[in-house]
């Protein structure tokens, strides 16, 4: 193992981030760490992009050969009102559905919403 090589490290840029990895940088080992949407994280992790990456719980489902390394995670007790799905017909008439690209765990949200 290459211990002088950077860990590429992927997180979000959210402020419930930030107690993650918050001095993350000033590690002994050098770790490059590379900001984004979670969803652009879980394709880079899959393309081996970053060694290690923050991704939607969806992401993990999907992809069998990632690894859960530790417990921490992003949570909370209670509604978070993260996810929305706003209609102009009726949800049973809804055919299409627009979603922002940075959610995957919000898209399977509405979908399951939908589906109800």
């Amino acid at each position: 193992m290459d211990y002088q090589r950077p860990i590429h490290v992927g997180a979000v840029n959210y402020l419930n981030t930030k107690p993650l990895i918050y001095r993350l940088e000033q590690r002994s080992r050098p770790i490059r760490l590379t900001l984004d949407f979670p969803s652009r994280l879980a394709d880079g992790l899959d393309k081996g992009r970053f060694d290690v990456a923050l991704i939607p719980s969806v992401a993990w489902f999907r992809q069998p050969h990632h690894c859960v390394l530790s417990d921490a995670c992003i949570a909370c007790r209670g509604a978070v009102l993260s996810v929305k799905v706003f209609f102009r017909v009726p949800p049973a008439a809804v055919q299409c559905l627009a979603v922002d690209e940075g959610s995957r765990t919000s898209v399977v949200l509405a979908q399951v919403l939908l589906d109800r």
